[in-house]
């Protein structure tokens, strides 16, 4: 009898010592100890939660990306309806041109009958009278003449876009981080100790309301191939992002060995020279103009991002050269235009090209 009893017991007793070696911290946290060890690592309370900082962060930039996206959609439609409007205006205007250069000939025939000189007449007139109409919406990226609606546009579009952007990269590299910083929280039973003694759940918080998915969706918009062409100096160009702060006007030249910026517009994205920079002077045709070495940290154009960009800083005479990244920050990328769509795609050795419609694409 006494050896069934014992039998029976064993592993009652081996049960309750697993028990209380489970959680050994949570006997010993006291609240004041609690409040000590989520300090350390970082946890505040907010409700019934404990967040890290990096939350409030993420969540404060959140709402100005909402307010950033608001922005970015309004001029979006404004500005896509009139490419669209444009775009159509340039089919409506080479073949209204086509067809008067085959009515031209046939009026100043000799031999063309009075009433099918007539006809031709009022073709002509046609003709003439949609070309007017078309032109006030044409955008001749390579011409002298720049369409006042479209640089407007344009321009506010591109601005707001890399707004958008800038915080939409903080969202992107701040998420992951938070996610795995919450993650290892989870594991680690002295703040789980700590959590039972306080009171409260760990992070994120019930405010905290991310809609991951349409992040998700602004993946390829934001951080895709493709740009909208602009015009600067008479150069077609594109607006890229110095810094995931400002906003800098660049256009591209393989042939050039290094690169070339505007000292000026390089001060309004937050960049100098440093003080001891050194000086070189560039000869460009009879002219010479005294330029100061600079680094730019990092410049974005979509997905790429550039960083530590060796150039010259040029002087406001030399302005007509405009910021131009040279074979030492493009060699290895490709640049396909489309003037007609104004639209310029970047894509780098070994990359694969972007589908026309990518997943997750989306559309204004």
């Amino acid at each position: 009898m006494r050896k069934s009893y014992c039998g029976w017991c064993l592993p009652l007793i081996i049960a309750i010592a697993n028990l209380a070696i489970i959680h050994p911290l949570a006997a010993q946290v006291t609240p004041a100890d609690a409040q000590d060890i989520l300090a350390k690592y970082s946890l505040s309370k907010q409700g019934s939660a404990w967040i890290l900082p990096a939350e409030a962060e993420i969540a404060k930039e959140y709402a100005n990306f909402g307010a950033l996206e608001k922005k970015y959609t309004e001029i979006a439609k404004k500005f896509n309806q009139f490419v669209a409007q444009s775009i159509e205006a340039r089919k409506v205007f080479d073949q209204a041109l086509d067809e008067l250069k085959k009515i031209e000939p046939l009026l100043e025939a000799p031999t063309t009958p009075p009433n099918q000189k007539a006809q031709l007449t009022a073709q002509y007139n046609q003709r003439v009278l949609l070309i007017k109409q078309a032109e006030p919406l044409l955008v001749i990226l390579d011409g002298q003449d720049e369409n006042p609606t479209y640089k407007e546009l344009s321009t506010a579009y591109c601005a707001a876009k890399n707004a958008l952007t800038a915080s939409f990269a903080v969202l992107k590299e701040g998420l992951p981080q938070l996610d795995e910083k919450y993650a290892e929280l989870k594991s680690n039973e002295e703040v789980l100790a700590a959590l039972k003694a306080a009171g409260g759940k760990l992070g994120p918080a019930k405010s905290y309301k991310l809609d991951k998915r349409k992040l998700a969706l602004y993946d390829t918009e934001l951080l895709g191939h493709t740009h909208t062409l602009l015009r600067d100096r008479q150069r077609v160009v594109v607006m890229s992002l110095v810094n995931e702060k400002g906003p800098l006007l660049v256009h591209f030249n393989p042939d050039q060995e290094f690169s070339l910026f505007q000292q000026s517009d390089l001060a309004e994205a937050g960049i100098t020279p440093e003080a001891d920079a050194a000086t070189v002077t560039l000869t460009a045709g009879d002219k010479k103009f005294e330029c100061k070495q600079i680094k730019i940290p990092k410049l974005r154009l979509g997905k790429y991002v550039w960083e530590n960009i060796e150039g010259l800083a040029m002087p406001a005479e030399a302005k007509d050269f405009g910021n131009m990244l040279g074979a030492n920050a493009i060699s290895e990328y490709r640049f396909d235009r489309d003037v007609k769509s104004y639209k310029v795609t970047i894509i780098k050795e070994g990359d694969e090209p972007p589908s026309p419609m990518a997943k997750g694409a989306k559309k204004r």
